[in-house]
């Protein structure tokens, strides 16, 4: 990040003033509406393509000088929609042959069009990375059809044939999406590579834990029968999460009633609560990604059952920096609780 600084003066411009009169609750909410459907998001949107953008040049180079021209005038753009909300002026339009491809521009200019976005963008916008995932689909349909491979493993090989070599410029000229090595999309795939990790390592231990500790008792075995009808419960469940998120806002249920019918359904498999939490956890053996149902509804009776197990005392794990358990990326120690 410190990179990535730029010198020079802050960019400044001529502006309006808003005419000074008392605050009343009338003119905040006036100034508020008069804020709405500005062009604020696009200008940063199309700012931030710019600052991508311009990665892709060298220094001094025509294209680099203009895009770096553009973003002095895009910061007065900023600041004039920004002051139009406060009644402090009008703000000027972007020339539209900034924003649109046309072929009768020169090759230069269309280079530097902000018809595009940065990769990182498809992190802040759902709709941006529908598009990302509907793109990179497409192109993976296309290299297992013609290569027999992913397209990621085209991207990754360091030696692609003609017709990959052309699959991939391409993929990069075409996208809606700039890869440039811009701070953000730096940052982004930074991030990325640290989840992927984090997401292994979480798998490997999840993998590698006996789960059959979690069991009131080493001897305990599930009822088979009882074990499918809490995956009938788990698929319910699931349901009725979706349901909740689609429901309109008078007749939304709360995640709370949902886990409170859940667990009353769940009665019907059995009443004893030290078996649903063993069920909870055999589901859990069966199938990790029923461990976020398990914990959720039935936490209270797998912690009730540690305790049976392990005479109400169990070993923790607190985050310590002088702890001597090293642990995705952070130090913990163990520490004795009672259940």
């Amino acid at each position: 990040m410190l990179d990535s600084q730029t010198g020079g003066l802050p960019i400044s411009y001529e502006h309006g003033e808003a005419e000074k009169v008392p605050i009343t609750d009338k003119l905040i909410y006036e100034s508020d509406i008069g804020a709405f459907n500005s062009k604020i998001g696009f200008i940063t949107n199309a700012s931030s393509t710019l600052h991508s953008l311009k990665y892709d040049f060298e220094e001094g180079s025509p294209g680099r000088i203009e895009i770096e021209r553009r973003l002095m005038i895009f910061r007065l753009y900023q600041g004039e929609s920004i002051d139009a909300g406060k009644k402090g002026g009008e703000s000027r339009q972007i020339p539209p042959f900034w924003t649109r491809y046309d072929k009768t521009k020169s090759s230069l200019e269309n280079s530097i069009t902000v018809d595009r976005r940065p990769y990182f963008t498809r992190y802040l916008y759902p709709s941006y990375n529908k598009r990302y995932i509907a793109e990179r689909d497409a192109y993976n349909k296309y290299c297992w059809s013609h290569y027999g491979r992913s397209f990621q493993s085209v991207l990754d090989c360091e030696e692609r044939n003609t017709a990959e070599e052309k699959t991939v410029a391409n993929y990069y000229k075409y996208s809606f999406f700039i890869f440039a090595s811009s701070p953000m999309n730096n940052l982004s795939k930074y991030m990325e590579s640290f989840f992927i990790h984090l997401s292994q390592s979480k798998k490997k231990a999840n993998r590698e834990f006996d789960y059959s500790e979690l069991f009131s008792k080493r001897t305990f075995k599930p009822r088979p029968n009882a074990i499918k009808k809490m995956g009938e419960l788990y698929i319910k469940y699931n349901s009725a999460k979706k349901a909740l998120r689609l429901a309109p806002q008078e007749i939304k249920k709360d995640i709370w009633h949902i886990i409170d019918e859940t667990i009353s359904d769940s009665l019907e498999i059995s009443s004893n609560s030290e078996e649903l939490g063993n069920l909870a956890v055999a589901m859990i053996i069966e199938n990790h990604r029923t461990s976020s149902f398990a914990w959720t509804v039935f936490g209270n009776y797998i912690v009730e059952n540690l305790g049976k197990r392990y005479g109400r005392q169990i070993d923790v794990l607190i985050r310590d920096d002088y702890g001597d358990v090293d642990f995705l990326f952070d130090t913990f120690r163990r520490k004795r609780i009672m259940v």
